[in-house]
């Protein structure tokens, strides 16, 4: 898990750590803002690194000054919060465009505290999520090992469960095919996360007792349905309350500007993409 740290760093960082790694923002807001400004280079890479770490593709690290790398199979996981009016930044066209809108996992704002309490939580939860995130670790770190003959990382599952998984991706695959953009597009990710969340309440089941040599069962399956439907409700509750357009801003932009008899230049002005951007929009308009 890392913070704060710089594109060239975290790409470094994931190559050290094959497994995957974890980019954490208390708000995610400003690598949101890079992302969406077609003059950041940090912030072109940055989304190019999401991207293709989300589907376990390789990805080339190509370097002028330093050494070049090769990540084998990326997993890149961006952890973070953002205030509730400043999701739409989340809408712009070019992050919709790109995918990276229906990789996210969306909550909605679900709890609110407003009492101040001197409780604390029992001595035996804290104790149990150390010991599974412990053994989660210790696993890790075994698997890792250069003299590890066995790298137990293939996960068996039984058949119930197989039937399950294949079930239910069928399920998602008929609402895409009866949806409209962009919840259609956010199906098709569910059914990859269907797969990774499966995996991930299997390891959650068994941390504790570090057992992992089991097969995924039918209740991790069930169980990762159960996210998914939650953050499918949440993903079409934010898009209702931002309601996006299936049609990009800059051409309702240009359709106004030749309206009102105003130039490529006043478009490029106002928004700030180059002109050839607005030129290649401006003549199909």
């Amino acid at each position: 898990m890392i913070q704060n740290a710089t594109i060239e760093k975290a790409q470094h960082i994931h190559y050290q750590n094959l497994s995957g790694v974890g980019v954490y923002y208390d708000e995610v807001r400003p690598i949101i803002q890079k992302m969406i400004n077609p003059n950041s280079r940090d912030g072109i890479e940055w989304l190019v690194f999401f991207l293709e770490g989300f589907t376990n593709n390789v990805i080339d690290i190509s370097r002028k000054t330093t050494e070049s790398f090769r990540i084998e199979s990326g997993y890149v996981t961006l952890i973070g919060g953002i205030q509730n009016q400043f999701i739409n930044d989340l809408h712009n066209d070019s992050l919709v465009a790109s995918g990276f809108i229906d990789r996210l996992l969306f909550t909605t704002q679900i709890t609110r505290n407003t009492t101040i309490s001197s409780n604390t939580m029992s001595k035996d939860i804290i104790e149990n999520y150390s010991r599974a995130v412990t053994n989660l670790l210790e696993y890790k770190l075994q698997s890792e090992q250069t003299d590890e003959t066995i790298k137990e990382r293939r996960l068996l599952m039984t058949d119930s469960a197989v039937d399950l998984l294949r079930s239910y991706s069928q399920t998602l695959l008929d609402r895409k095919e009866q949806s409209e953009s962009p919840i259609k597009e956010y199906y098709s990710k569910l059914m990859i996360y269907l797969h990774k969340l499966s995996i991930i309440c299997f390891l959650m089941r068994n941390a504790k007792e570090s057992t992992f040599k089991r097969s995924v069962e039918r209740r991790d399956v069930t169980f990762a349905i159960e996210l998914i439907e939650f953050y499918q409700l949440n993903f079409k509750a934010i898009i209702s309350l931002n309601k996006v357009s299936d049609e990009p801003p800059l051409k309702s932009l240009i359709k106004l500007a030749k309206k009102n008899n105003a130039s490529q230049k006043s478009v490029v002005e106002v928004t700030g993409l180059s002109k050839g951007q607005v030129s290649k929009y401006w003549n199909k308009q």
